[in-house]
């Protein structure tokens, strides 16, 4: 999940991005992220009301009543949101909420925002974001799963621990015990087993302390057993004993084969000389099938893992490619094609416009490097495509002293959400000679202004 978000930073043009569980209709802060981190920083658990000073409050509900994606092209100047307290403190200019689902199941949001340019996130990046967000909700839910097991597994184990040490003596000899208590003697024959021998291995009492232990262990098992004695007596010091836990494969009268956990006790007497083992055996057959299942449902979950890293680097690279073929097209265009802002501030230029080179005019007003005579005709056109959203022209002439008279057609079309506008300017050359105008083969070149 960090790779991800990660990920999401890089490519989406976020420089703040915090990741919200949804559990048991709960809020809680996972993860944040941001341009000046370089590790994503993970919660272990943070409701709503710990972290107002992470995020707004308001559009986190609201995502999380309606599963509606929220774009806000300034959050500063939305009315329903302005007066959140997180926006009124951090002043936030792009934002963008997104909610990842599951089977139509809220699993979590993914809140992002940019604090320095409005109207970051494209309909492009939305589209992209919402197409790997239900990969993302799925990851998480398997994440969940996988930690819920692990957690199983985990408090099982702790317990089980918790008993062998709370227990300084072995529990009496019932009948209605499930789990087989047995002893062995100095020579290393069984002595004991307790009735829950019937049901576990299918023999009576009587019938197993009869039984060789070929017959109930495998071959693998009967040898580690016999190592494992061995080890415990080298180890053994006088008035002490030796615990052994051991996984063990045994053999059911009718064949079948299970598996068992013995949990051993080698005793000796003071003088070093060994006297017997006493012990349990728990049947963890289900134990080890949740644990086989744990480990390929981890193989299967690093397989998907790796596909979808393996899609996004895909998409990415497809991304990137497209960006650079359109950079090239725009660069190498006759043309001038540049962007501005709605106040008219240039943002882009692609060479150079009225002697305003492409470093000059960056940031630069339109109408600093237009002639003046044109200012108020070009504001008109301007205010009128933001107005209707339908395409104005401007045709002037451009006189150069000495040289040919220019005529230039400049077009103004939104291009989206009625705050971007297109300026296309296509020049028509005329020589002026003695005694008029003569009009020469036309040249063209188109200047683009994008908003």
């Amino acid at each position: 999940m960090g790779k991800f978000l990660h990920i999401i930073m890089e490519n989406a043009g976020a420089d703040n991005i915090r990741l919200l569980l949804i559990e048991e209709n709960r809020i809680q802060l996972k993860a944040k992220l941001s341009s000046k981190m370089k590790e994503v920083l993970f919660f272990e658990s943070q409701e709503t009301s710990d972290f107002a000073s992470q995020v707004p409050e308001g559009i986190i509900s609201y995502v999380k009543r309606t599963k509606q994606l929220v774009v806000l092209e300034d959050a500063r100047q939305a009315s329903i949101y302005a007066t959140d307290p997180y926006v009124e403190k951090n002043k936030p200019k792009s934002v963008m909420c997104i909610p990842m689902t599951h089977q139509n199941k809220l699993v979590a949001i993914l809140y992002l925002e940019n604090n320095l340019s409005t109207n970051v996130f494209t309909i492009g990046m939305q589209e992209t974001l919402r197409t790997l967000s239900p990969q993302a909700a799925i990851y998480l839910v398997n994440a969940r799963i996988y930690n819920s097991l692990t957690n199983q597994i985990a408090v099982r184990q702790k317990t089980e621990e918790d008993l062998r040490i709370s227990e300084k003596k072995y529990r009496m000899v019932t009948d209605n015990i499930e789990d087989l208590i047995w002893s062995f003697n100095s020579e290393a024959a069984l002595n004991f087993i307790n009735p829950a021998i019937e049901k576990m291995l299918g023999y009576t009492p009587e019938e197993f302390l009869t039984l060789p232990t070929t017959v109930y262990f495998t071959d693998d098992t009967e040898k580690r057993m016999g190592d494992q004695l061995i080890q415990g007596l080298k180890k053994a010091k006088p008035g002490e004993y030796v615990v052994c836990n051991m996984e063990v494969e045994h053999i059911r009268k009718d064949g079948s084969h299970f598996w068992a956990e013995i949990r051993s006790k080698y005793q000796f007497k003071k003088d070093g000389k060994f006297l017997g083992v006493i012990g349990t055996t728990q049947d963890i057959t289900e134990r080890k099938k949740v644990e086989k299942e744990l480990s390929q449902y981890r193989h299967q979950l690093e397989e998907l893992i790796e596909e979808r890293t393996k899609e996004l680097n895909n998409t990415n690279k497809a991304l990137q490619e497209a960006e650079d073929q359109m950079r090239s097209l725009i660069e190498a265009s006759p043309d001038i094609v540049s962007t501005i802002d709605r106040d008219g501030r240039v943002l882009f230029l692609n060479k150079t416009m009225f002697g305003y080179s492409t470093e000059d005019a960056i940031g630069t007003s339109l109408f600093k490097i237009i002639p003046e005579r044109f200012h108020d005709e070009v504001q008109q056109k301007i205010n009128h495509v933001f107005k209707t959203g339908e395409i104005s022209v401007v045709t002037a002439n451009n006189d150069r002293t000495g040289q040919d008279l220019i005529w230039t057609e400049t077009r103004f079309a939104p291009i989206r959400h009625k705050q971007i506008l297109k300026k296309l300017s296509r020049s028509l050359w005329k020589r002026l000679t003695k005694p008029g105008w003569q009009i020469l083969q036309p040249m063209y070149y188109t200047t683009s202004v994008i908003f």
